[in-house]
């Protein structure tokens, strides 16, 4: 039988809403930040988590404004590859976070380069 990681839930407060995300490891660890693909959502991290250490690192993986759980960007946002990267600066504001690693998938990691 598969072994179930254990994660929380949580959301972050973002001027237009809120960011859906899954934390998995200790909030003490060196935070990862990790951020999905397009048409996705922070579940393609799932199977992954199994596969690191998470006794060392606190693991935030986050829905994309629009995506998953997390609200959409006002109606009258022309959306670009901007527009998610400066949502990040939200993300890390409500996270408190000044350093941290960077893990992103295909569109996450365009977002990661953009930031």
């Amino acid at each position: 039988m598969a072994e179930v990681e254990q994660f929380t839930d949580i959301k972050l407060s973002v001027p237009w809403g809120h960011v859906a995300a899954r934390t998995y490891g200790s909030p003490t660890g060196k935070p990862v930040l990790a951020v999905h693909g397009r048409l996705d959502n922070a579940g393609t991290f799932t199977r992954l988590m199994k596969y690191l250490p998470k006794e060392l690192f606190y693991y935030v993986c986050i829905d994309l404004p629009g995506h998953g759980w997390s609200s959409h960007f006002p109606s009258w946002t022309i959306l670009d590859i901007m527009d998610y990267a400066h949502a990040l600066y939200f993300v890390l504001e409500a996270l408190q976070w000044k350093t941290f690693i960077y893990l992103g998938h295909s569109l996450g990691a365009q977002i990661g380069l953009e930031f």
